[in-house]
């Protein structure tokens, strides 16, 4: 997918997100195809307002798709790909992170990785700080308590 659908799309940025933006599309598409309905009236009535946001925000921006119901399909079918395909970093973090906290870090990997990504982010109680991060199935623990076993196991 071409890149200039990112800016409308960087407000999924968690898993959750991401799936529940996948089912909406699931569900326009659906019925849609059930019903032959107006394309707004379909995404304002099956999905959340967090998702509609952000469908009629691409509609809105992308007027030529909106007007063809197969372009529109085409459209959404590939938007769904693309979302679909982002690589998931899963974070394990001591403290429960919110909304703004998460925004926060999606801003800070957006910045220093230049990637989109898809934060998949755990509370985990066990840690004291740091975070332990998975990407592509590679765990790499920058715990405090993993440095502080480390700093006090004997030297080999």
């Amino acid at each position: 997918m071409d890149t200039k659908y990112t800016s409308v799309l960087d407000q999924i940025q968690t898993l959750d997100q991401r799936e529940s933006f996948i089912n909406a599309i699931d569900q326009i598409l659906d019925a849609r195809f059930l019903t032959k309905a107006n394309i707004d009236e379909v995404v304002e009535k099956k999905t959340t307002l967090f998702n509609a946001k952000i469908l009629l925000g691409l509609l809105t921006k992308y007027k030529e798709i909106y007007k063809d119901s197969e372009k529109f399909d085409h459209f959404i079918k590939d938007i769904r790909s693309y979302i679909n395909e982002l690589p998931v970093i899963r974070l394990q973090v001591p403290i429960e992170y919110q909304t703004r906290d998460v925004s926060e870090l999606y801003a800070w990997f957006n910045t220093n990785v230049k990637k989109k990504v898809i934060l998949d982010i755990h509370q985990n109680n066990r840690l004291l700080g740091g975070c332990i991060v998975e990407i592509n199935g590679v765990h790499k623990d920058y715990s405090l308590r993993s440095s502080i076993t480390h700093y006090l196991s004997p030297q080999k």
